[in-house]
């Protein structure tokens, strides 16, 4: 089983997300698996850890999440993220969109 990363990164305009995975072909290189990105319509201030925990989720979530879940476990996730769903409303939609959809498949705690 080959491990995912996922890396995202943001700005205060738009937010980007690259699922990757090792290739043992190419000597274990990561090779971009999805990739997501978003242009922002606000401009208000944002705090950059903001920023950059909403990246993660709406990359993860919205674009990457089918795709581990229906081939991992998904265990949990770290305290900051979920506190980040709890609050944001599109997440919020997302997740319980998907675990509706897939009741017996999906072992996310939220």
């Amino acid at each position: 089983m080959k491990k995912f990363y996922l890396f995202t990164d943001c700005s205060k305009d738009c937010e980007a997300g690259v699922l990757s995975q090792e290739d043992g072909e190419f000597g274990n290189t990561l090779r971009p698996y999805i990739f997501y990105s978003k242009r922002l319509h606000y401009s208000s201030y944002t705090s950059s850890v903001l920023l950059e925990l909403r990246a993660l989720c709406h990359a993860s979530l919205a674009r990457f999440l089918p795709i581990v879940l229906l081939r991992y476990n998904w265990i949990g996730i770290k305290r900051d993220l979920a506190n980040y769903i709890n609050q944001c409303s599109t997440c919020k939609v997302a997740v319980a969109r998907y675990i509706k959809k897939n009741k017996s498949k999906c072992y996310c705690t939220f």
